[in-house]
Parts: C-alpha cells; sequence; structure tokens
C-alpha cells in the first residue's frame, strides 16, 4: 500500500500568509478602534454640552475622511477563506460607524443653525420648547396644565 499526497483544499494559505494577514489587520482594527474610541469620547461630550458644535464638526469631518480611507482599504484585503464571514462583518461594522458619524454631523450642523422662535416659542411657564408639542391640543400655548 502507497502513500497518497493529499491534496490541499481550496482556500487554503500557508500559515505565514495567515500570519501576515492577521498583523496588517491587527495594526489596521487598532488604528480604527482608536478613532472610533476618540469619537465616542467627543459624541459623549457633545451630549453633555462639554464640546463646541463647530469644534466636534470639524473634528468629525475629518474623522470620517479618515475612517472611509481605511474601509476602503480594508475592502481590498483579501480575506483567507476561514475568516472572510469575520472579515465582511467587521467592514459592515465599521459601515455603521461611519453612519453614525454621519449623522452627528448632521446634528452638529443643525445646532449651529439659528433658530426661529416663531417655530420654536417658548411656554410661558418657561418649560422647554419641546414640551407645548407634547400638550393636548386644547390647552394651547398658555402653559396652564390639567
Amino acid at each position: 500500500m502507497g502513500i497518497i499526497p493529499r491534496r490541499r483544499r481550496r482556500g487554503y494559505r500557508a500559515p505565514r500568509d495567515l500570519r501576515g494577514y492577521r498583523e496588517d489587520l491587527t495594526t489596521r482594527t487598532g488604528q480604527i478602534d482608536t478613532e472610533l474610541g476618540a469619537m465616542v469620547d467627543l459624541l459623549d461630550a457633545l451630549r453633555r454640552r462639554d464640546a463646541d458644535a463647530s469644534d466636534a464638526l470639524t473634528r468629525l469631518h475629518a474623522a470620517e475622511g479618515s475612517l472611509r480611507t481605511a474601509a476602503d482599504v480594508l475592502r481590498e484585503i483579501v480575506a483567507p477563506e476561514e475568516l472572510h464571514r469575520l472579515h465582511t462583518e467587521y467592514e459592515g461594522n465599521l459601515a455603521r460607524a461611519l453612519r453614525g458619524i454621519m449623522t452627528a454631523e448632521r446634528g452638529c450642523a443643525l445646532t449651529r443653525l439659528p433658530r426661529d422662535r416663531r417655530l420654536c416659542p417658548r411656554a410661558d411657564d418657561g418649560s422647554p420648547p419641546g414640551l407645548l408639542h407634547l400638550r393636548q391640543p386644547n390647552q394651547g400655548s398658555t402653559g396652564s396644565r390639567p
């Protein structure tokens, strides 16, 4: 009985190729995670009103550009067959993060617009402007409560 040589499976990569892919991806995802972490801190500061919307808009726009470039590079990398699903999942998560950054940019741009007092009047009792929309229609804007 002779020894039958095994044929390589389709999509098989030598260990050094996997190692190279892993090292490259670890470096790139580390940079992406650092950038996203900084954006999380910025968005949290915006939520608490500790950051200026104009400065935040500039930083968000710069971060969006660098993350888009990183996402384009990630799409170009050919993942080994075993890791293809994980690679595409990471790409999808990065795309969702980019959409979140774009939403935050829109919010910062809106806060910089001058407010039209006729469209958003303040109640007579000093309650926040949005509260007028929550009251019953028959109460009007007099500020009276039931």
